[in-house]
């Protein structure tokens, strides 16, 4: 592949050569056809927020946003730090989640990675990110491609394969996707790095890369592209003519890289001692079951990407691989082993894509040498490994067309391999084979898509057949190449169309919680998910990070929701994932509402049906119900015991039983009884409510007040009568399976027991004083927190002015300390009138300044330890790659003028 020859066939393009980068420029705007045809949108916010009502499902099962980190993290917290940069800020901390938190630090928002980054400034700032780094990959894998001397043709369908892979068509996180260009610049400085007529340019070119894949923000990314680069370093090593000379280009190219995105790893190295999780995860060992093979080979042989159908570990096998190839590239890559004139680069590229894939489904000996590698037991190498297989068996796809411009290429064996794949995808896809087997409308939908995969993967391979024995010459290769890359487009574009329409926005909800949180912080408990706080401008306390502060993780596991972590701090603290489900965020936090309203907490968020009240509620709701019917005239009743969770619950005001309406047709009125003690005791206080069944939700509870509170001790023993008087039509309450001999039983309006049953009851107290409902839409509520402790307190009390999350002007009589709530962290710095003054701890979390009397004029900036060296070292970084260039024109000249 390297070293050109003078008898190389000319090609069309090279009459045309602005005509590849052209194409590979504009391809990707391919990707969003579906969105301008079918009014699509790939944007994260209609699915992810929380924020957004109406977003319907795109034209297929599935969607192509798996990982919801592209909404959460990528597009909140980039979009946080695009905005920083805009306004002049370094993106050092984040405000707006937690209590604060790092921002560069947790690296996935891509803080340094400028000037691309400024695009998630944009509203679908995500989409075009991604379109741009598409764009770039696929011109810079042309570029090495025509590195290592390969026509034109055959480097633009290498590059078109790369760049419409499926990590794009699947893109798990942004992140991925931006450390993805950086890999064929990174391999194209190794290159240079031979070639004594580039040393400065392969200096330049592997700084950029490492840089890049470094501020891209995604370290697994960056570390397995790394390996890829490492090995290809030492094979280029081995045969290099001046070996010194090419280690010292490629130490010096690396040494710079990582000086100039110090900032960004200074940022993460200071948030990670911070948060207590150095361990961090241990994936190393996951790998893809064998029949995954058939995902890898067969693209949607196991149904759209990201699909919630079928069963569990069908599912679990097609997200698993969620990543593919297809057997078209196989075969041109057949080709590229077989006749690339580089022989010495195909094996190793073939041997690599072998251990590669041997690492992903579990080969034993490649996981014991694999582990071996520094750290590669903490990486999902499953999932983000993809590019350092698929661009191997890209450049031998292209190696392979380009070895047919000198001579034919034997095509029989290469076929009949890639038949035999076929085949044997067929044969461990199949849905009748168990556990695939499937039932119902599932099976239908199922089966329709492993037989349009294989009959797509059988046309294919006609198509490449009649291309290859019915053509000649470049016309055969001409047709090959477009066959290659229309069946990279067409197999990128399938997931596209289950993105969904876009809904809109809950813009006034958010417009009030920006106008009246400053400085103050909201508790959003559904429906805004962890990060986009960020996004919309205002603070939120929930938040997904990694890594994420230990030491206000243990003030949520000590004073908020002791759920929240069993050996290790969660990176994730929102609604509804596990600990924080959606009943425990309720009571949790009406239980402590106080050490919330300590963190100054002035919102709660909520759910348009949520109510403030203390509740217990039981059995959870399930599908294996009944329905009972209740005619007007009738009642039903209910006896049972009071659990510790009811004794817990304060003196109850309302009781409510999950009821149907049949569509809303019931009326009348109901009428709700309950009686402490056995029935027929003497003294028992009875209390009843009632409520018109008109209006009440159909599926909900059925809730009335009663007309005095009522307490009841664990074990003591309850009736609850629920009569229906009045009205034309029946209502229905709604019965659960249950095997539990102290459920609550049923007894029916004939006297009949309803065996192995129990209703659904709700039982809440009355709401607390401190909650009052300040905004309500339908789509969620917000209530006012009436006791929220200031973000900023004196001690003792001085006249406090112009607060801002930064800022504060305090007036005091005498001496005293501010707290200021927001997360200690050691890079904090305060000054008082522009001089320094000392910041310290207070309490777990908050941070304290002293003041003097007098006027105080205080201000507060953040920035990571050791970020001054940082800064040197990225200076100096960047002024040795300018030299390189300045050295590499001056060469360029002095050629020139020799020749």
């Amino acid at each position: 592949m390297t070293g050109t020859s003078s008898c190389v066939p000319a090609e069309w393009l090279d009459r045309h050569p602005l005509v590849p980068l052209l194409i590979l420029a504009l391809a990707p705007l391919l990707g969003l056809l579906p969105d301008w045809l079918f009014g699509l949108s790939l944007n994260p916010i209609w699915t992810n927020s929380g924020a957004a009502t109406g977003s319907l499902p795109g034209l297929i099962h599935g969607q192509s946003i798996g990982d919801p980190n592209i909404g959460w993290t990528s597009q909140a917290l980039g979009h946080l730090a695009a905005e920083d940069w805009l306004h002049l800020r370094l993106p050092w901390w984040n405000p707006d989640n937690g209590i604060g938190l790092p921002l560069a630090g947790e690296i996935q928002p891509e803080a340094f990675f400028l000037p691309f980054v400024l695009l998630l400034a944009l509203p679908a700032g995500v989409v075009w990110l991604q379109t741009l780094m598409q764009a770039m990959v696929g011109l810079a894998t042309y570029a090495l491609f025509r590195r290592l001397s390969l026509g034109r043709l055959a480097a633009l369908a290498g590059a078109l394969l790369f760049a419409f892979n499926s990590v794009f068509a699947f893109p798990p996180h942004i992140g991925e996707l931006c450390a993805m260009p950086f890999l064929p610049i990174l391999l194209h400085g190794i290159e240079d790095a031979r070639d004594e007529a580039h040393p400065h340019r392969a200096v330049i070119l592997l700084a950029l890369g490492i840089a890049f894949s470094i501020l891209a923000g995604f370290p697994e990314a960056a570390y397995v592209n790394g390996l890829f680069a490492l090995a290809w370093a030492a094979f280029r090593l081995v045969r290099a003519p001046r070996r010194v000379c090419f280690a010292l280009r490629i130490a010096a190219g690396g040494f710079c890289g990582l000086a100039i995105a110090a900032p960004q790893l200074v940022a993460f190295a200071d948030a990670l001692l911070a948060s207590g999780q150095l361990g961090g995860h241990n994936f190393g060992l996951q790998v893809i079951p064998v029949r995954g093979i058939a995902g890898i080979l067969v693209p949607y042989v196991f149904g759209p990407l990201n699909d919630l159908i079928g069963s569990k570990p069908l599912y679990d096998i097609a997200g698993s691989t969620g990543h593919f190839i297809g057997l078209l590239p196989i075969l041109a890559a057949l080709f590229g082993l077989i006749a690339a004139r580089d022989r010495g680069l195909a094996w190793f590229l073939g041997g690599w894509t072998l251990l590669c894939l041997g690492r992903l489904f579990g080969f034993p000996p490649i996981i014991a040498v694999s582990l071996l590698i520094p750290g590669l037991i903490k990486v999902y190498f499953w999932r983000y490994a993809t590019p350092i297989w698929l661009l191997p068996i890209a450049t031998l796809a292209a190696s392979g067309l380009d070895a047919a411009r000198f001579a034919s290429l034997p095509r029989a064996l290469p076929l009949l391999v890639v038949f035999i794949l076929l085949v044997l995808s067929g044969v461990l896809a199949a849905p009748s084979l168990l556990p695939w087997h499937l039932a119902g409308a599932v099976a239908t939908i199922q089966l329709a898509w492993y037989r349009a995969a294989l009959a797509a993967g059988a046309a294919g391979l006609l198509l490449a057949a009649l291309a290859l024995y019915a053509l000649r010459g470049e016309a055969r290769r001409l047709a090959f190449a477009a066959l290659l890359a229309t069946n990279a487009i067409a197999l990128f574009l399938v997931p596209r169309l289950g993105n969904h329409r876009a809904g809109t926005l809950d813009t006034a909800a958010i417009s009030y919680l920006r106008t009246h949180l400053t400085p103050a912080r909201a508790y959003s408990i559904g429906p805004i998910f962890a990060n986009y706080s960020a996004y919309f401008g205002y603070p939120d306390i929930t938040y997904d990070y990694f890594p994420a502060d230990l030491s206000f993780a243990r003030y949520i596991h000590d004073h908020l929701v002791p759920e929240f972590w069993t050996h290790r701090p969660p990176p994730l603290f929102q609604v509804p994932f596990v600990p924080l489900t959606p009943d425990i965020a309720r009571a949790e936090f009406l239980r402590r509402e106080p050490a919330y309203a300590a963190l100054a907490i002035r919102y709660l968020i909520a759910p348009a049906s949520f109510t403030p009240a203390p509740t217990v509620a039981f059995p959870p709701i399930s599908a294996n119900a009944m329905a009972i019917p209740l005619a007007p005239g009738h009642a039903v009743t209910f006896r049972g015991t009071a659990s510790a969770a009811l004794a817990k619950l304060p003196a109850f005001t309302r009781i409510g039983i999950l009821h149907g309406t049949y569509g809303n047709a019931a009326n009348g009125t109901g009428i709700i009884t309950i009686c402490p003690g056995a029935p027929g005791a003497p003294g028992a206080a009875c209390a009843s409510g009632r409520a018109p069944m008109r209006g009440s939700p159909d599926n909900g509870p059925f809730t009335v007040k009663l007309n005095h509170p009522v307490h009841l001790h664990q074990g003591e023993a309850f009736t609850i009568t629920f009569a229906h008087r009045g009205g034309t039509n029946p209502d229905a309450v709604w019965a659960y399976i249950t095997s539990s001999p102290t459920a609550v039983a049923i007894t029916l309006p004939d006297g009949k027991p309803v065996p192995f049953h129990t209703p659904r009851l709700v039982f809440s107290a009355p709401p607390p004083p401190y909650l009052v409902r300040a905004w309500s839409d339908n789509q969620l509520s917000i209530w006012r927190l009436t006791n929220a402790a200031p973000f900023y307190t004196t001690d003792p009390a001085c006249s406090l002015a112009s607060p801002g999350t930064d800022h504060v002007i305090a007036t005091c009589a005498a001496p005293a300390r501010l707290t200021r709530r927001e997360l200690y962290a050691a890079g904090w710095r305060a000054t008082d009138n522009a001089t320094p003054v000392p910041l310290t701890r207070t309490g777990e979390v908050f941070q304290s300044v002293p003041l003097h009397k007098g006027i105080n004029r205080l201000r507060f900036t953040f920035a990571p330890r050791y970020s001054r060296y940082a800064w040197i070292a990225a200076s100096l970084g960047l002024l040795a790659l300018l030299a390189e260039a300045a050295r590499g024109i001056g060469a360029g000249a002095r050629r020139n003028a020799g020749r």
